[in-house]
């Protein structure tokens, strides 16, 4: 099979980090951005991401990000321990009485438990987020079955460390 083109290697990558942003762009604009004419875009946008040297980059692509995650330690098992940690935060708040008496109470710390709560439905943990549409385009270049289940046995692998720690949680 032939390899992908660079600029198919360079429309993967800005695909991955168009989508890896908190308000994600339209095709169109991510196409622009890899140098693609306006007259491919303004013509059928969708179907230059369907093409098999993009799919290709694409899978390479996240393959080796999954393989410098795992060389730094980024295991599913960690990323569920670290989301457990933050769904569990306690946060130790003091209150001044009178002059120098104080008290001091642990409380759940409620921006920590909301950002785990936030990574875990990210994951699909209870059903998970809704996807929404941005502009006219939602860039979802997952229509690939091999990069689906690259992504899902990776969200699976965390889920069930989630799973177990719930039911049994490790000493903090």
């Amino acid at each position: 099979m032939k390899e992908p083109t660079p600029r198919q290697r360079k429309l993967a990558q800005n695909l991955i980090e168009e989508q890896l942003k908190d308000h994600p762009g339209t095709l169109a604009k991510v196409l622009e951005k890899t140098g693609y004419p306006q007259s491919t875009i303004r013509g059928t946008p969708g179907e230059i991401v369907q093409q098999k040297g993009v799919q290709m980059a694409l899978e390479q692509e996240i393959r080796s990000m999954g393989e410098a995650l795992a060389k730094v330690g980024v295991t599913p098992e960690r990323v569920a321990t670290k989301i457990r940690r933050l769904l569990n935060a306690k946060i130790k708040v003091r209150t001044f009485i009178k002059g120098t008496m104080t008290t001091e109470v642990e409380k759940e710390d409620s921006f920590a438990i909301d950002k785990g709560i936030t990574h875990a439905l990210k994951l699909g943990v209870g059903g998970g987020y809704q996807q929404v549409p941005v502009g006219p385009i939602t860039i979802n270049f997952f229509g690939n079955p091999k990069l689906m289940e690259m992504k899902d046995t990776f969200e699976e692998q965390i889920k069930a460390t989630l799973s177990l720690q719930i039911e049994s949680p490790p000493e903090v």
